[in-house]
């Protein structure tokens, strides 16, 4: 091709209206631009393919483009849109030298990053295609004056609409302004005639060509957005609450209106004049086009410096309005799409940069998925996000979770990394970063509440570990405390408390050590041991303090309701009521036996028998029988009366109903001065099973009156309803918690549930305290993935949700998580939050487990293969949900800047793939681009191309034996990917005229130098039976490689032919005996390496593939041994070949 003349841009003298302010479009002020066109026109030069001098800023730029961008650049498609659209909208660009120079200043320098550095030959096929892709850019500076201008325009669309939405914009447009040239223009005049042909130029644009136009530029959107992410960032969080972008009027006038103010106003600050801007269209472009102004912001007031070179002093924007919207989804912009279905009404399209645009990385996907736990816990909005993020820490310690050894998708607790990873994420983050991190928890708890499905909508913090029921049941507190009940009652007091169970609803019961037989006494006087009922909350006692109008004051105070137990003589509990010991001196030692026990005598007694002073009267029992009145007054005689009826005439008749109400005080083994000790019926325990205390249900008999009757909080109580009142009755109770010898009873008629729960901060501290059992918390929080989260709100037992969706969407950002593990610069799209992932097609049997598939498991390789690339898809799309069924075939993805390949597209064949297991690896991705809009999906053909030899005419080639010598002739090797023009659309909206993603058939060719070999199905190489990988070097460490070759060279002799050329291994078949092994000489050479091993395999010989570089000289005798090649494929007709 002849090379054009470079055409001079003549700069237009910029006339000005009557208001000061550029005119948009009087006929005469283009002139020199009209010109220019008509004389393109007139000279008969293709104009789609005039090239214009490429300013110096870009240089930087052009020598990051591969020679094939460039050449497209220059003088392929993207140049020949470049100037088409040029010419369509050179009226309405305004005078941007400046800004274009600025441009072209930081695009240069972001392509020069180190981050783009590439080394072509280790990427085989893609080496054409990796890198960065800025063709649009190179083409637009190349093209026209103004032609960036239009590439800023692609810029700014590429950012807030997905490429099917771009692409019908900018069909709209480029209708839209042949409409306005042809209504407005005056052939008569000669800017009339510069207009037609504009509009000329106009109709040859292609839909297709505006697509790729948008896929380049949101190629480069992408690679440029990993070398200035944290401006980038930064600005995100001042610009949370702009406006959105005028949309008023058409479709174009809205789109064109803002793009040109976007222009204006960030050359004016490149030029240092300070401005106030209400327009979001500015921030965005800001965001797009990576220039960072200094900023004023007035909520809260602050300056926001980026020290950017570009700009000069002076040149601050100030944000002249912001909106106080909860959502702070940053700017966004609503527009009417007509060109975006085939058939029917304009469709309104509204899209944020906050919730469609932005992209993540995989640790702020983590934040994210933080956020989107909290908002399904109750109430949600009173989690502290700093508290929350600890308490995840803490619940990692106690776990003991390792996040290498089990934070792959499939372990028991897989699921818990990613919140895991998030919570540290946001605790020890630079103080700079922590603003983002608190962003982006809090996105997830208000806009990503879709993210992990509903099921557990309203559900207890913490997976329900913040219920003290079941924080009680991984607990050792109970178990670690079992030798001291004061402990063990203590914290029980505490469960009831974070419960909320009311007093009169629970009791703890509890067995201090028995008072075994000591010195001096008989077994019948012994005893044996005490029981308590022990008040779990505090209960209202009488006061001596009282109000300023006199009314008493209730104070609470625990309560201690003991009984002696197990005695042969119930009566032995006399002994302790009596007032002078040594009345019977043999009962002194009993009595000394009680040492933690005593009784204050100096109560009177109340009972119906007393006389004056509160003392018991002549008629009362204990009186009669010399003692102090003491709960047995009453309840000894009843107790006689009932179960010995022949001692009981010993005592005078009582009514039954009888009872002592002024207990004397009494101090339990504790001494505990803080609590009220009463003495209890001897009846109150008989329906405790000795051999069951703990564990069955008991009756209280004669409980106090508070247990069986209900008092309104303000009611007048004439007695104290915690004394064991004669009530006659009895209360039934059953074991909620117990311990070795301590339990919480719960009465039977309870009906409720737990209300209460513990805080974040408090079960963060318990986490940490070490009273955590690990295992049961494991065992939990491992149970719960299929029981789900208990709610306890209306039940002691608690009632558990599915949440089968909550926690494969745990695990299936496990699996991003491990399959995106190795992208440190990877980003997947903000809009996969919207929906439940764990709904996916990819992900719906991640809550099973399979082990790993064997390589020759063909099916379930696909499977695996095919499940990675749908999540691929959906994670760069951000809505697309393919089932992998559609993906078998599969072998690379191809979207905006990035690649995705199966690794045995790029690596030596002597390696196993791994893209066909079970775990998310094996995939490859690496900065590149193909050109093409949307995603696109690479499959291989199905019956690859063969160079054909003929054999007979003159294709004989000498077969030489084998030198020995481990050496690469096939350096003039190489591996390209093309397209042939199979396709076809996989993802499409309903009446949509551009596909969201497409399949594309891909060839990777082999070459030698210029020359074309052959066409290859590499999946079906390296998964063929006939593929063997022969054991290499198994040492730990790295040795020098011995003589593999001579050594082989000296063992089989003649039996070992060299290939050395493509034409012998074509032939091989033809050249070689069956017994004859090739040996293939590609030492070192991968993708020879490659090749071969496909081609062999198609052609049906034996392929043995020996590690490169080779193994050490251990190895290689330990190899030498096996001969193995000696006896494999014995039953092949054709020779087989040995890869080097």
């Amino acid at each position: 091709m002849a090379t054009l003349p470079v055409i001079p841009v003549i700069k237009a003298p910029k006339l000005l209206c009557a208001s000061s302010r550029p005119c948009r479009s009087p006929p005469f002020s283009f002139s020199a631009k009209n010109e220019n066109t008509l004389a393109l026109a007139n000279a008969n030069i293709d104009f789609a393919l005039v090239k214009v001098e490429v300013p110096k800023q870009f240089k930087g730029l052009e020598k990051a483009l591969t020679k094939a961008r460039r050449e497209n650049a220059e003088h392929g498609k993207q140049h020949r849109t470049a100037r088409r659209l040029g010419a369509l909208f050179e009226q309405i660009i305004p005078d941007i030298d400046v800004l274009s120079e600025a441009y072209g200043q930081r695009v240069s320098e972001i392509a020069t990053s180190p981050k783009f550095a590439l080394r072509s030959a280790d990427y085989g096929p893609f080496a054409s295609h990796v890198g960065v892709d800025g063709t649009s850019i190179y083409a637009a500076a190349s093209s026209s004056k103004g032609g960036i201008a239009l590439h800023l325009l692609a810029c700014m669309l590429a950012r807030m609409f997905s490429s099917a939405e771009a692409t019908a914009i900018w069909v709209q447009l480029v209708e839209s302004r042949i409409k306005e040239l042809q209504e407005t223009s005056d052939t008569a005049q000669l800017s009339g005639m510069a207009a037609m042909y504009a509009v000329e130029q106009g109709l040859q644009i292609m839909r297709d060509d505006l697509a790729n136009w948008d896929a380049s530029a949101r190629a480069w959107l992408e690679a440029a957005n990993q070398v200035k992410r944290k401006e980038d960032t930064q600005l995100k969080l001042v610009i949370k609450n702009i406006p959105s972008i005028n949309s008023s009027g058409t479709t174009y006038m809205s789109i064109t209106g803002s793009w040109v103010i976007a222009m204006k106003t960030i050359q004016n600050a490149i030029n240092g004049v300070p401005q106030n801007i209400t327009n979001g269209a500015v921030f965005l472009a800001m965001r797009c086009w990576h220039l960072y102004p200094n900023l004023q912001v007035f909520a809260p007031i602050r300056s926001i410096e980026f020290h950017d070179p570009i700009f000069a002093n002076g040149g601050t924007i100030t944000l002249g309005l912001e909106t106080k919207e909860q959502d702070e989804t940053g700017v966004s912009w609503s527009v009417s799409l007509s060109h975006l279905r085939f058939y029917g009404n304009p469709v309104t399209v509204h899209k944020s940069l906050g919730v469609d645009s932005d992209r993540l990385t995989i640790p702020e996907l983590c934040l994210v998925s933080l956020g989107c736990v909290i908002s399904n816990w109750t109430i949600p909005s009173m989690a502290n996000i700093m508290e929350t993020a600890d308490c995840f820490v803490a619940l990692g310690e106690a776990l003991g979770f390792d996040d290498e050894l089990e934070g792959s998708y499939d372990a028991d607790l897989g699921w818990f990394g990613p919140l895991l990873q998030g919570a540290r994420s946001l605790l020890y983050c630079e103080e700079e970063d922590r603003s983002n991190a608190i962003y982006l928890v809090e996105y997830g708890r208000r806009r990503g509440r879709n993210f992990l499905g509903d099921e557990l909508r309203g559900s207890t913090p913490m997976f329900g570990l913040t219920s003290p029921s079941e924080l009680f049941k991984i607990s050792d507190l109970i178990t670690r405390s079992q030798h001291d009940l004061e402990a063990c009652i203590r914290i029980f007091r505490e469960l009831v408390e974070d419960c909320g169970f009311h007093e009169n609803d629970c009791v703890i019961v509890s067995r201090p050590p028995a008072m075994s037989e000591t010195a001096g006494h008989s077994e019948a006087t012994a005893f044996e041991g005490t029981w308590e009922l022990v008040s779990a909350r505090e209960v209202p006692r009488p006061s001596t303090k009282r109000s300023l109008d006199g009314t008493t004051i209730a104070a609470k105070r625990f309560v201690r309701w003991v009984h002696i137990d197990r005695t042969r003589d119930p009566a032995v509990q006399k002994y302790v009521c009596r007032k002078n010991a040594d009345i019977f001196a043999e009962t002194s030692r009993v009595i000394g036996g009680l040492d933690f026990m005593s009784i204050d005598t100096s109560g009177g007694c109340s009972c119906k028998y007393s006389g004056h002073g509160d003392y018991c009267g002549s008629k009362c029992p204990c009186s009669i029988n010399g003692l102090w009145c003491t709960s047995l007054c009453g309840c000894q005689s009843a107790f006689y009366a009932e179960f010995y009826p022949a001692e009981s005439k010993l005592y005078p008749v009582l009514d039954r109903t009888a009872r002592c109400e002024n207990l004397r005080p009494c101090r339990t083994g504790s001494g505990n001065p803080k609590e009220d000790c009463l003495w209890l019926s001897n009846k109150a325990t008989l329906d405790i099973d000795e051999a069951y205390a703990l564990t069955q249900e008991f009756k209280w008999r004669d409980p106090p009156l508070a247990f069986t009757k209900y008092f309104k909080p303000n009611e007048s109580r004439s007695n104290d309803p915690y004394k064991a009142n004669a009530t006659e009755e009895g209360v039934a109770f059953f074991p909620w918690q117990v311990g070795d010898n301590v339990g919480l009873f719960i009465k039977k008629s309870f009906s409720g549930g737990i209300p209460g729960t513990i805080s974040l901060e408090r079960l963060t501290n318990r986490l940490r305290s070490g009273t955590v059992n690990q295992n049961l918390l494991r065992k939990f929080l491992t149970n719960t993935r299929s029981v789900g989260v208990a709610d306890f709100s209306s039940s002691l037992n608690g009632s558990g949700t599915e949440a089968s969706v909550f926690f494969t969407s745990l695990k299936a950002i496990a699996a991003i998580r491990e399959l995106y593990s190795s992208w440190t610069e990877a980003t997947l799209s903000i809009s996969i939050t919207k929906k439940p992932i764990g709904m996916a097609y990819w992900a719906a049997d991640l809550a099973k487990t399979y082990p790993h598939a064997w390589p020759s498991q063909s099916s379930h390789r696909e499977f695996n293969r095919s499940r990675k690339f749908a999540c691929l898809v959906m994670a760069e799309s951000g809505v697309h949900n393919l089932h992998p069924d559609q993906l078998d075939w599969v072998v690379a993805l191809a979207t905006a800047n990035t690649i995705y390949a199966a690794e045995y597209l790029l690596q030596d064949p002597y390696h196993h793939d791994r893209s066909g297991n079970a775990s998310f690896e094996g995939i490859r991705r690496f900065l590149g681009s193909v050109g093409q809009a949307g995603i696109v999906l690479i499959v291989p053909p199905p019956s690859p191309l063969i160079l054909n030899l003929d054999s007979s005419k003159n294709r004989f080639v000498r077969a030489d034996t084998f030198s020995g010598q481990l050496v690469d002739k096939f350096e003039q090797t190489s591996l390209h990917l093309r397209f042939s023009e199979l396709k076809f659309p996989i993802a499409i909206g309903q009446g949509a005229i551009d596909a969201d993603i497409v399949i594309r058939e891909g060839i990777v060719s082999v070459f030698d130098g210029p020359r074309w070999i052959a066409d290859l199905d590499v999946l079906q190489g390296i998964e063929s039976g006939l593929l063997v990988r022969l054991v290499g070097c198994t040492c730990s460490e790295k040795r020098e490689p011995g003589p593999l070759g001579e050594r082989l060279s000296g063992i089989l002799g003649e039996q070992l032919k060299s290939i050395s050329t493509w034409d012998e291994m074509l032939l091989c078949k033809e050249n070689l005996l069956s017994n004859e092994i090739g040996i293939v000489r590609s030492h070192g050479n991968w993708s020879a390496r490659l090749a071969a091993a496909n081609l062999a395999t198609s052609l049906g010989c034996l392929t043995m593939v020996l590690q490169s570089p080779g193994a050490c000289s251990d190895c290689i005798q330990t190899l030498l041994k096996t001969q193995f090649w000696l006896s494999v494929g014995s039953n092949n007709p054709y020779p087989s070949i040995l890869i080097t």
